[in-house]
C-alpha cells in the first residue's frame, strides 16, 4: 500500500495521538508553571464568658407520670414519713435508713478534714492576697469592736431608760383601788356604760321596728305578714324582745343613778349587766332574722323592702355584738388596772433584771470582740512567718481528708430518702425494718416507693463514662425533634445505679422531670438531654480548635509580622467548642483559629485531608 494511502487510514488513530499530546503537554505546561499557593490565616479573639461542661443522651417522653424511688444506700428502714396517697413536696423526707454508723463515719471525716485544712492554711505560703485578707481581717476586727463599744453604750442606756420607766409606772399604781390608774379605769368605765346603754336603746327601738311591740303603728304596713311561713319564729322573737326590754330598764336604774362617786362595785355590776342585756340582745337579732326568713313578699310588702328589713337586722345583729366585745374589753381593762400595781412591781423587777443581763452580755461582747482582734492579729503574724513544712504533703492530706468526707457524707445522704418532686404517693413497698438493699445485683423490685407527679418525665440512658458525671438535681436543658423550636428546662431526679448490657454496650437510665409544662409535648415523643454537669463564669476562652498540643505542652499561634508564632498556654477545663485558659493570654488577644492555603488546583484547610485523584492518568471524554 502507498505511504499516501497508509496515512490516510491511520488518520483517525493519528488524531487521537495529537489530542493525547496536546491535553498531556498543557498539564505538564500548567504543573511546571504554576502559581505558588497562598496561605490565609483566620482568627478570633479571646474573651472571657461561661464556660458550661455537660453530657448529652437521647430518650423519650414517658407515658407514665410516675417515677420509682430507690435508696442510694444499703441498711434498715426505720422510719416511714408517708402512707399512700400523702401528697409530698419537693425534698420532702419519705423515709429514713439506721444512720448510725454512717453518722458516725461522717463525724470522724468532718473532724479529718477540719484537721488537714488547718494544718493546710498553717504550712502554705502567704501571698499578697492572702496577707491583705488576713489585714482587712484586723481592720474589720477593729470596727467591730469599736460599734461593739458604741452598740452596748446605747443598750445600756435602753435599759436604764426601761427601768426609768417603769418605775415611774409604778409610782402611778402606788395606793391599790385608790391609785390614779384605777381612779382612770372606773371612771372611763362610767362613761362607757353611758354609751352602751344609748346603744342598748337604739337597738331595742330598731327590734321594735319590725315587730311592733311598743311601737304598735311601727310594723302596721307588713305586721300580717310577718313570719308568714313559721309563726312560731316571731313568738321566739316577741319573747326576747320582752327579755331584753326588761334588761334594758334595768341597766337605766342601775347606770343613771352611777356618778364619780360610785362605788366600784356598782360599776363593775353595771358593766356585767350590761354584758348580759347585750348577749340577750345578740339572741334577739338572731331570732328576728330567722323571722325575716320565714317573711315573703305579698301585699304591700315588696321585695325590696323584705330584703331592707333583712339587711337592718344583719347590721343591728353586728352591732350588739361588737358592744358586746367592747364590755368584755372594758371589763379586763378594770382587773388590769386594779392589778396594775403587782403587774408594774413585775415589769419594774424584769427591767432591773434586764439591765443586769445587758451589762453582763455588753461585758462579754466586748470580751469576745477583744478576743477576736488579738485573734486576727495573731493569724497575720503567722501568716507572715509561716511554719517550713512540706506544703506537698500537707496538701496530699487535705485531698484525701475532703474525698473522705465526700464518700461519708454521701453515705449519710443515702440513708434519707427524699421526694425529687411534688407528688402524691402510689405505692410504699417498705415499712420498718425491712431491708432495702441496692446493690449490683437487685432489680427494679427495690423500688421502695412511688411517687406520681402532675410533671412530665423524660428518661433517657447515657453511657458508663458519662453517667458518673451525672448527679440528683442537676439541671438539664430539654430539645424535641417533634417541636423544633422549643427548649425547656428539667431537673435530674433519678439516675440508675445498675446498668444494662446490649450488645456488649453498658447504658444506664436517667429521668428528668420538667421544670415547666407544654401541652405540645405528648407522651412518646423523641427528646434530646443535655445536662449541665459544671458551670464556670467569667473566664478566658477560646474555641477548641485554637489549642494544640506538642509534647504535652499547649500552645497557640499568634499572627507576628504575618506569620504565625507559637506561644505556650496553661488550659483549664473544655466542652465540646471551647476550651479555658488559665494562663498565658489575655483578654482581647487575637489568635490563629484556622489556617487556609489556596492554589490554582483548589483550596486546602489545615487540619481536614488533602483531596486525591481517582487513577493516575488523563481521562479523555468518549475514549
Amino acid at each position: 500500500m502507498p505511504f499516501k494511502q497508509k496515512i490516510l487510514a491511520h488518520k483517525k488513530l493519528l488524531i487521537v495521538i495529537c489530542l493525547v499530546l496536546l491535553v498531556g503537554g498543557y498539564y505538564w505546561y500548567k504543573k511546571s508553571n504554576g502559581v505558588q499557593a497562598a496561605v490565609r490565616y483566620v482568627t478570633t479573639t479571646v474573651q472571657k464568658g461561661t464556660l458550661i461542661q455537660s453530657v448529652g443522651g437521647t430518650g423519650q417522653v414517658s407515658a407514665l407520670q410516675q417515677l420509682d424511688i430507690k435508696p442510694l444506700a444499703s441498711g434498715t428502714v426505720t422510719s416511714v414519713k408517708v402512707k399512700i396517697g400523702d401528697l409530698v413536696k419537693a425534698g420532702q423526707v419519705l423515709l429514713t435508713l439506721d444512720q448510725r454508723n454512717a453518722n458516725v463515719s461522717l463525724l470522724q471525716a468532718k473532724a479529718s478534714l477540719t484537721t488537714a485544712e488547718v494544718n493546710y492554711q498553717q504550712v502554705i505560703s502567704p501571698t499578697q492576697t492572702d496577707l491583705n485578707d488576713l489585714e482587712n481581717a484586723v481592720q474589720t476586727a477593729q470596727l467591730t469592736l469599736n460599734k461593739a463599744k458604741v452598740d452596748t453604750a446605747n443598750s445600756l442606756a435602753t435599759a436604764q431608760a426601761a427601768v426609768d420607766t417603769a418605775y415611774n409606772n409604778l409610782q402611778l399604781a402606788q395606793g391599790g383601788d385608790n391609785s390614779q390608774i384605777v381612779i382612770d379605769a372606773y371612771q372611763s368605765s362610767l362613761a362607757f356604760l353611758q354609751s352602751t346603754l344609748s346603744k342598748v336603746d337604739s337597738l331595742l327601738t330598731q327590734a321594735d321596728n319590725i315587730l311592733g311591740i311598743d311601737n304598735a303603728m311601727a310594723n302596721d304596713s307588713f305586721e300580717q305578714y310577718l313570719s308568714i311561713l313559721d309563726s312560731s319564729k316571731l313568738n321566739n322573737a316577741k319573747t326576747d324582745y320582752l327579755v331584753v326590754k326588761q334588761g334594758k330598764v334595768a341597766m337605766h336604774n342601775l347606770i343613771d343613778s352611777l356618778s364619780v362617786n360610785s362605788s366600784h362595785a356598782d360599776i363593775e355590776n353595771g358593766l356585767k349587766l350590761s354584758e348580759d342585756v347585750l348577749f340577750k340582745m345578740t339572741k334577739l337579732f338572731t331570732d328576728l332574722s330567722a323571722v325575716t326568713d320565714n317573711t315573703v313578699p305579698v301585699g304591700t310588702l315588696t321585695q325590696s323592702s323584705l330584703d331592707s328589713m333583712k339587711s337592718s337586722v344583719i347590721s343591728s345583729r353586728s352591732s350588739s355584738i361588737s358592744q358586746y366585745s367592747s364590755v368584755i374589753t372594758q371589763e379586763g381593762t378594770l382587773t388590769n388596772a386594779k392589778n396594775s400595781y403587782t403587774s408594774y412591781q413585775k415589769a419594774y423587777d424584769k427591767a432591773n433584771r434586764d439591765l443586769a443581763a445587758t451589762q453582763v452580755a455588753n461585758e462579754n461582747t466586748l470580751h469576745s470582740d477583744e478576743v477576736a482582734l488579738q485573734q486576727a492579729q495573731d493569724n497575720l503574724n503567722n501568716k507572715q512567718n509561716p511554719l517550713a513544712q512540706d506544703v506537698a504533703t500537707v496538701r496530699a492530706q487535705l485531698e484525701s481528708a475532703q474525698a473522705q468526707y465526700a464518700n461519708a457524707l454521701n453515705n449519710f445522704n443515702g440513708t434519707i430518702i427524699k421526694a425529687p418532686f411534688d407528688g402524691q404517693v402510689a405505692a410504699v413497698a417498705v415499712g420498718v425494718g425491712d431491708q432495702a438493699t441496692v446493690s449490683s445485683q437487685v432489680s427494679a423490685s427495690t423500688a421502695v416507693l412511688t411517687l406520681i407527679t402532675p410533671q412530665k418525665i423524660a428518661k433517657i440512658t447515657l453511657n458508663e463514662v458519662d453517667v458518673a458525671k451525672v448527679k440528683v438535681g442537676q439541671k438539664t436543658n430539654l430539645t424535641f425533634d417533634a417541636v423544633a423550636d422549643l427548649t425547656i428546662t428539667g431537673t435530674v431526679v433519678q439516675v440508675d445505679t445498675i446498668g444494662t448490657v446490649s450488645q456488649g454496650v453498658v447504658s444506664y437510665g436517667v429521668n428528668i422531670v420538667f421544670d415547666v409544662q407544654d401541652d405540645r409535648i405528648k407522651p412518646g415523643m423523641s427528646v434530646n438531654a443535655n445536662i449541665i454537669l459544671d458551670s464556670k463564669t467569667d473566664v478566658l476562652m477560646v474555641p477548641n480548635s485554637v489549642v494544640k498540643n506538642q509534647n504535652e505542652q499547649a500552645y497557640v499561634q499568634e499572627l507576628v509580622n504575618g506569620a504565625p508564632q507559637n506561644k505556650n498556654v496553661e488550659v483549664g477545663d473544655s466542652n465540646d467548642t471551647m476550651t479555658e485558659i488559665t494562663s498565658g493570654l489575655t483578654e482581647g488577644e487575637t489568635v490563629i483559629s484556622q489556617t487556609i492555603s489556596t492554589n490554582n488546583t483548589g483550596t486546602q484547610t489545615t487540619g481536614s485531608a488533602n483531596a486525591k485523584g481517582n487513577g493516575g492518568g488523563i481521562r479523555i471524554p468518549g475514549l
